[in-house]
Order: C-alpha cells, then sequence, then structure tokens
C-alpha cells in the first residue's frame, strides 16, 4: 500500500520547482515589473496560513510545501520592494 505522504511530498517537490524559475530570473535580472504585488502577497498569506495548518495537524507534507511557497514568494517580494525600478507602478494589479 502506498503511504499518501508519499504524495505530499511530491506536491512540496513540484511547489518549489513551480516558484524556483521565477525567483532565480527575478533575482538575476531585478526586473519585477510584471510582478504582482497583490498576488505575491496574497499567495505568501496562504502559504502562512498554510504551514501554520500544517502544524496544528502535524502534517509534515503540508508544512514542507508552504515553508517553500513562502520563502519563494518573500523572496519575490523582496526583491519587488527593493527595487528602485518604478515605484509608482508599486501595487497596480
Amino acid at each position: 500500500m502506498i503511504n499518501p505522504d508519499l504524495f505530499g511530498y511530491a506536491s512540496a517537490g513540484l511547489s518549489i520547482i513551480m516558484f524556483l524559475p521565477q525567483v532565480i530570473r527575478t533575482v538575476k535580472t531585478k526586473q519585477t515589473r510584471d510582478l504582482s504585488i497583490t498576488s505575491l502577497a496574497i499567495i505568501f498569506t496562504a502559504a502562512v496560513l498554510g504551514t501554520i495548518y500544517g502544524i496544528a495537524t502535524q502534517a509534515t507534507p503540508v508544512i514542507v510545501a508552504n515553508v517553500a511557497i513562502g520563502l519563494s514568494n518573500l523572496i519575490l517580494l523582496i526583491v519587488k520592494l527593493t527595487n528602485p525600478e518604478k515605484r509608482d507602478n508599486l501595487f497596480r494589479i
């Protein structure tokens, strides 16, 4: 019988892979014009809430996936907020 946690860890791995290209590109190029701060903030908030849920239910795969997503989006948010590129467009949707 397959351990259901394997699906959770596979999801966590794909979550890490999903954001990695965007994080690498953004950190290298510092181009953040096309990143929506609203979307990044919502995803980050969802990841924090998901991490809290994972801790409360002791669901390690959920914790791993949400921490990975949260860190990826935190990096993107930091680059976005510290980038001097067109600050007047910072809060466009």
